[in-house]
């Protein structure tokens, strides 16, 4: 370890004396700390990474030190790593998600639009079965026991600027690093007929919030919907809407919308 601290010998001691006179005592940066040899030499850095046998520190003026065996340095901060470490793994292993997550968000409808079967020819009966997929690009950070909401639009057959909620519910899921993480929703029909009413399917929108209740992804079929998702998460079912869900519009029938 002599040319690792001899080499911070060479350059410290004079960047401590500038400290000292500027502020009369020794300030570290947020995140930096002394580190101290088993010989007594002394650092100040932050510790970027870290195993069992070794860390990567970075001073202050950005010089970086990868891979230096733990045994090198003092017992107090053999410690401090020890702490480090368990609080990332808490970190990774109970991570809170946000819009920085590498997760992608997919809704699946189940969409199944058939002919009823009591003879009537146009009167359809569309069934839904939802379910949200959460794929993770993450490398080890787990999120778990994550809420969210997934709202599925009717679209008016005859008034196609009249929509409604045919369906909202809201859902946990914990989000595994590297796979593919499944809801299954509860499932729910609707009809409608060309001629008569009714309302069909005319979009969806799904959101996940983290732990203070704060929505930090929003994906939807219509791009006005997600940048401002608290308008349909807000509407009520068996209530018509304008497209942006911002105007209030009376339903004349609720024919084809499930109770």
């Amino acid at each position: 370890m002599k040319y690792f601290f001899g080499y911070i010998v060479a350059y410290v001691p004079q960047f401590l004396v500038v400290i000292y006179l500027l502020s009369g005592g020794l300030l570290l940066a947020e995140g930096y700390r002394e580190f101290r040899s088993t010989d007594g030499m002394r650092i100040e850095a932050e510790l970027m990474e870290a195993s069992q046998t070794a860390i990567t520190i970075r001073r202050q003026d950005g010089k970086v030190f990868k891979e230096v065996p733990l045994e090198r340095f003092c017992s107090e901060d053999r410690r401090y790593v020890n702490q480090w470490l368990a609080q990332e793994k808490e970190r990774i292993n109970n991570a809170d998600i946000s819009a920085d997550s590498k997760v992608k968000l997919l809704f699946l409808k189940g969409k199944d639009d058939e002919m009823n079967n009591y003879g009537d020819i146009d009167d359809r009966i569309v069934k839904f079965e939802p379910e949200v997929v959460l794929t993770s690009e993450e490398k080890l950070v787990t999120y778990p026991d994550v809420e969210g909401t997934i709202v599925v639009v009717g679209q008016g057959i005859i008034e196609d600027e009249q929509y409604t909620i045919l369906s909202k519910q809201n859902f946990s899921i914990t989000v595994l690093p590297k796979q593919k993480s499944r809801w299954e929703g509860e499932a729910f029909e609707c009809r409608y007929d060309p001629g008569y009413g009714g309302f069909e399917y005319g979009g969806y929108l799904l959101v996940l919030r983290n732990r203070d209740g704060r929505i930090v992804m929003a994906k939807a079929s219509k791009s006005h919907w997600e940048k401002d998702p608290r308008a349909i998460l807000n509407a009520r079912k068996l209530q018509g809407y304008d497209s942006k869900f911002e105007k209030k519009i009376k339903l004349y029938t609720t024919f084809g919308i499930p109770r």
